[in-house]
């Protein structure tokens, strides 16, 4: 028997996959095939399926029930295809993790600029100038919080807090901050698992645990077709990012349902580039 750091037995995959018909497991086999060849990130994702133990459903099914659902809707797509039918099928399990236990009270949802600028932007009426972000996109993301702080937070908490139905955040633990080893940009980036960025700013948003509860596992579902998402060990007090440079040590993390951003505190902080 496999086991976490945490000592406890690993994955809901044997127990899910005993409920398939011979017929979709055949079709497991060939996606799996099909995956682990394709690409970094489907070899990740399968990985992931094979290691993941809070997937449990909204509201919690006991046993391996939830993650025999994605293997089944899985199994029922094109294994030619396999991001998009991974990603077809566990569009109906994100933020259905087990609940964290012990939850943070502080939550940060990190951002790279141009995505935040586009939310702001878009919130303005306006789109996002291009040309002058990249002459300096130091300056312009401070012009955009800003913009937020002084006109439109009105209108920028109108806006949702992600563009999927789980929102990833990080948190503080043993009363620091995760971010405070951490004053570059592309330290963050790496820390949090994000696909390497040309070299600009990131932006913080802080709010309270309280305010998007219940805090939630990672699962491979809200993972998606990610060469750098890792499924959370059996027994650990939370999921973890996985580094995009695989070294150092990764970052608290959870997910919540999305919502409005008027639950976001203070001005959001930037981190500079690079």
């Amino acid at each position: 028997m496999v086991l976490s750091p945490w000592g406890l037995s690993l994955s809901l995959y044997p127990a899910a996959r005993v409920t398939l018909s011979r017929t979709e497991v055949a079709a497991i086999d060939e996606w799996e095939a099909q995956a682990a060849t394709a690409a970094a990130a489907g070899a990740n994702v399968v990985e992931n399926l094979h290691n993941d133990s809070h997937l449990v459903g909204d509201p919690p099914r006991p046993g391996s029930v939830a993650l025999g659902d994605l293997l089944r809707g899985i199994a029922s797509g094109s294994p030619s295809a396999p991001d998009s039918c991974f990603e077809s099928a566990a569009e109906r399990h994100l933020n259905q993790g087990r609940h964290l236990s012990d939850p943070p009270d502080t939550v940060y949802r990190f951002r790279p600029a141009d995505s935040f600028g586009r939310v702001v932007a878009m919130s303005s009426g306006d789109p996002l100038d291009i040309t002058r972000f990249r002459m300096d996109p130091q300056r312009y993301v401070e012009d955009l919080v800003d913009y937020w702080e002084i006109y439109g937070r009105p209108r920028v908490a109108a806006t949702e807090l992600g563009g999927r139905p789980a929102v990833f955040v990080t948190f503080p633990t043993g009363g620091r901050l995760v971010s405070d080893a951490f004053h570059r940009a592309r330290e963050i980036v790496d820390a949090l698992g994000f696909p390497p960025q040309a070299d600009q700013p990131v932006v913080r948003l802080t709010y309270s645990a309280d305010d998007v509860r219940p805090l939630r596992y990672p699962t491979v579902a809200d993972g998606g077709w990610n060469e750098h998402f890792a499924a959370a060990p059996a027994g650990a007090p939370h999921g973890w990012t996985r580094p995009t440079s695989r070294t150092g040590i990764g970052w608290p993390e959870a997910v919540h349902a999305n919502r409005l951003a008027d639950v976001v505190r203070g001005r959001p902080t930037i981190y500079a580039g690079p």
